[in-house]
């Protein structure tokens, strides 16, 4: 899903910049930047899949977490990971897309456009929202465990998600 809406920011905007005489607006150089950011989050996206470790299921169970409590924490942290991991991709994509539509009278913005660059905000800011929600569950666990899964250093970086689930009897 993310693949396609990326995939078509970055069509359209090529398209809009494309055949451009070489004396540039700010709206086109502002164009330009969302696009270059843009590739620059699907680039990290596909960067983050690649560093996945995998847990050290052993020493997840060795804490004797309830399941509810695991489900939280597995959640939080993949979730905060992968935040960590895309994070200054997005943030320059966000700054860029801010400055995209700052340059309305300057740039081919379109209601569709418009409506695809809030759709491309939104998608990339789900991100954060999906920790901060994970992250009100996950400080519902004991504070002593918290810091055992603290701990796991492993938790820190992308993971598979699904695997995790499956490894865990989740």
């Amino acid at each position: 899903m993310r693949s396609f809406v990326v995939l078509g920011l970055i069509i359209f905007t090529a398209s809009a910049c494309a055949g451009e005489d070489p004396k540039r607006s700010a709206g086109q150089l502002a164009l330009l930047d969302f696009s270059n950011s843009l590739i620059a989050v699907e680039s990290q996206i596909v960067d983050c899949k690649k560093q996945k470790k995998v847990l050290p299921y052993d020493k997840i169970n060795a804490l004797k977490l309830s399941k509810v409590a695991l489900k939280s924490a597995i959640a939080y942290h993949y979730f905060n990971s992968d935040y960590l991991c895309n994070k200054q991709a997005v943030s320059e994509f966000l700054l860029a897309s801010a400055v995209l539509a700052q340059m309305t009278p300057d740039t081919p913005q379109t209601p569709k456009f418009k409506e695809g660059l809030k759709g491309g905000d939104a998608l990339v800011s789900s991100i954060l929202v999906q920790v901060l929600k994970a992250k009100v569950d996950y400080l519902e666990i004991p504070e002593q465990d918290r810091m055992a899964l603290a701990e796991i250093t492993e938790l820190s970086a992308p993971f598979d998600l699904f695997e995790a689930v499956d490894a865990l009897n989740l």
